[in-house]
């Protein structure tokens, strides 16, 4: 290919063709002078001067071919016919390639037609001027010779000589024109042009004839052999000259198939990639042409298929970004209320308790999301007399939240009543009259602490179970009665006890002891006693913070991760001297 590029940018594109199709012209002319020579007795004289004819019939014929497809085309005069002239002018520095979006479809499709013909015409082209070559050969055979014999076998030469210039001819102009229409086939294609192309040959034919070729060069090599007055010398030549004919065709042949072969390889791979992966056989070959059309057909009805599925996804993705704009914008919606809902749940929780005489506070509040079910208050009943209340809405998150503002509200309502009983059975009313449809259920403790008498008073509705550090004993807070808007008229147990001076109670919602780690593992009711009893004689802070560290400890790095409820703890210490 290499050398075909040179004479390619030194001559012409078809001047290039020609030069090769042109030296096997050469070779054949002289195997076809073998046939003569293998049948007819020449006396050296004679076949000096039938090989100096047919040497001269041979190069002027050669130059008339090459004269034909642009020899001269550098200096002004690029071919006989026009079919040439087109080809050479739009190949010329490969302007075609370089410049063919400013080209029209109409020049691009004519030029690939003429070089999708030029075997062809380049075949018809060989044959005419060996034609020329067998007449002159044969005029001059029968007036030097004046013998029928001769001028008979010189005809059967030639036309023996033909077959071959003829067939290798269109071999070798579609082995170099091959790649080319490949491109041409291409840039139609981009254009949505589509062309077809003529076969000429198959595989079976070309096989035909090389076993054709094989068996009369046997036969000639034969009668080469038989007459034993035949120099050695001419019967090597021919051996060679056959080695090379044949050799020259079944590369052409295996040279086809594996351009072709890798050719489908290649669209096969842009097909799978995602490309086009049309196939356009370099070659004219019969079987590679039918292959072409089926595969091609195949090939569109993959790419409308993959077409009509890239517009469906394209639909549904535009769908779907609509959608999750549209989600998108309620989410930030949705993060504002919950924003103020967040600052709203903060408000109505006590944030100033350092007015409460007479008790040390701490308080731990940490909701699961960005608002909560749990709610507290801490308030002065009177002086030397605090209420504290605990409560904790079933569920989780939003729902959980706005129980907690119902809660709030009725509770506000009746804060200030004397009796803990009485007040605790007016809200499990209110939430079973009014809130009944709404499943608001809620636990909580309602706790008073005396100063003046040193007793706690409490009931609590379905509360887990408390902590009271009395005199460096832990007792336990039970539960009195069931949860707020379960049942109506349920009465709530009040229980009394004595305090005294650096007492300690632990007021806690479940979340704080229903926490689980990677492990699967809880931390427990049991988690808490055992961090009590080591720890019951430090200040309420001390123990309080103890409880939260080792809470976040038992859960790991990712404690906020795993959190799974509401969290809550009042830490209550009794001061001295109160």
């Amino acid at each position: 290919m290499r050398l075909f590029d040179y004479f390619y940018k030194k001559v012409s594109f078809a001047g290039a063709v020609a030069i090769f199709t042109t030296t096997w012209s050469l070779i054949a002319s002289f195997y076809g002078f073998y046939f003569v020579l293998s049948v007819v007795n020449f006396t050296v004289e004679e076949l000096l001067y039938f090989l100096t004819i047919l040497t001269a019939c041979t190069v002027m014929a050669i130059f008339l071919h090459l004269s034909h497809f642009g020899l001269f085309h550098k200096w002004g005069f690029s071919g006989f016919t026009r079919s040439i002239r087109l080809i050479n002018k739009y190949f010329d520095r490969g302007y075609i390639f370089s410049n063919y979006k400013r080209i029209e479809n109409q020049t691009v499709e004519e030029v690939f037609s003429v070089l999708n013909s030029l075997s062809v015409n380049n075949l018809f082209i060989a044959i005419t001027y060996t034609a020329l070559v067998i007449i002159v050969m044969a005029v001059v055979t029968y007036f030097r010779f004046r013998e029928f014999d001769r001028v008979l076998f010189t005809i059967i030469g030639g036309v023996f000589a033909s077959l071959i210039i003829g067939y290798c001819t269109s071999l070798i102009t579609e082995y170099f024109t091959g790649p080319y229409k490949v491109r041409l086939q291409q840039i139609l294609f981009q254009r949505s042009i589509h062309v077809r192309t003529r076969n000429i040959l198959s595989f079976k034919i070309k096989s035909i004839f090389i076993l054709f070729l094989v068996l009369s060069s046997m036969i000639i090599l034969m009668i080469l052999i038989r007459h034993s007055e035949k120099a050695l010398f001419q019967i090597i030549m021919f051996i060679f000259l056959s080695l090379i004919t044949v050799g020259l065709l079944i590369f052409l042949i295996i040279n086809t198939i594996s351009v072709s072969l890798s050719s489908i390889n290649h669209a096969a791979k842009n097909l799978a990639s995602g490309g086009a992966g049309m196939f356009f056989p370099p070659f004219s070959d019969k079987e590679f042409m039918i292959f072409s059309d089926n595969y091609n057909r195949a090939v569109l009805e993959i790419n409308e298929i993959r077409a009509d599925l890239e517009r469906k996804i394209s639909k549904r993705t535009e769908e779907l970004s609509a959608a999750y704009e549209h989600v998108n914008k309620l989410y930030r919606q949705i993060q504002t209320d919950l924003n103020l809902a967040k600052r709203i749940q903060k408000r109505i929780m006590p944030e100033n308790l350092d007015g409460i005489e007479g008790l040390n506070l701490a308080i731990h509040y940490y909701p699961m999301a960005d608002i909560g079910g749990d709610i507290y208050d801490i308030f002065q009943l009177r002086p030397g007399h605090i209420r504290i209340f605990l409560a904790d809405a079933i569920g989780h998150g939003i729902q959980a939240a706005l129980i907690t503002m119902i809660i709030k509200g009725e509770y506000e309502k009746v804060k200030n009543i004397k009796s803990i009983q009485a007040l605790l059975e007016i809200i499990n009313s209110s939430f079973i009259d009014v809130y009944y449809t709404l499943n608001a259920f809620f636990s909580c403790i309602l706790m008073d602490v005396d100063l003046h008498k040193r007793k706690i008073r409490y009931a609590s509705a379905g509360h887990p179970d408390q902590i009271h550090v009395c005199n460096n004993t832990i007792e336990i807070l039970r539960h009195t009665g069931r949860l707020i808007g379960i049942k109506e008229d349920t009465r709530y147990e009040i229980v009394e006890k004595n305090i005294y001076e650096n007492d300690k109670i632990l007021l806690f919602t479940d979340g704080l002891f229903e926490q689980f780690n990677d492990r699967e593992e809880g931390f427990t009711e049991r988690h808490i006693l055992e961090l009590v009893k080591k720890r019951m004689s430090s200040p309420i802070y001390d123990l309080h913070n103890t409880i939260i560290a080792a809470m976040k400890e038992f859960l790991g790095e990712n404690y906020e991760q795993s959190i799974c409820d509401d969290i809550t703890m009042i830490g209550i210490e009794i001061k001295e001297n109160s």
